[in-house]
């Protein structure tokens, strides 16, 4: 792992590589369709964002690793170096509200700036993906 962090910290800079470090050692959370429903019935907002800001975390995290298992002469290409920045600008983002307790205050303030992030990070892994026609 050593060999990981010298490759990350020279991408990504050695604060968010700790991060990275850390949220990649989880495992995304897989949802049933049961625990969709069931969190529309008896959710809170506090519940929700309490989730997201961590699974977000840990997904992107888990990404990124995989970005750097790429062959050297793809992972130098200027594509590879822009989508490997798209996630590290998305993950270092998110990190702003790793700390954020979700009391209800912390999710009101949060709310106007976690949301619309939300958005962006969809909308940029929308892009990246690989689409069937």
């Amino acid at each position: 792992m050593h060999i990981t962090r010298h490759c990350f910290s020279s991408l990504f800079g050695s604060a968010i590589c700790n991060k990275l470090e850390k949220y990649s050692q989880y495992r995304p959370s897989s949802l049933t369709i049961q625990q969709y429903l069931d969190f529309g019935l008896h959710g809170t907002a506090k519940t929700s964002f309490s989730f997201l800001k961590t699974e977000l975390l840990v997904r992107l995290a888990n990404i990124m690793k995989e970005i750097e298992l790429l062959p050297p002469s793809l992972l130098n290409t200027s594509s590879a170096r822009q989508v490997a920045d798209w996630y590290r600008k998305s993950f270092q983002e998110l990190l702003c509200f790793e700390d954020t307790l979700g009391d209800e205050q912390d999710i009101f303030k949060c709310e106007a700036s976690f949301n619309p992030l939300k958005t962006t990070i969809l909308v940029a892994d929308s892009t990246t993906s690989f689409k069937q026609f």
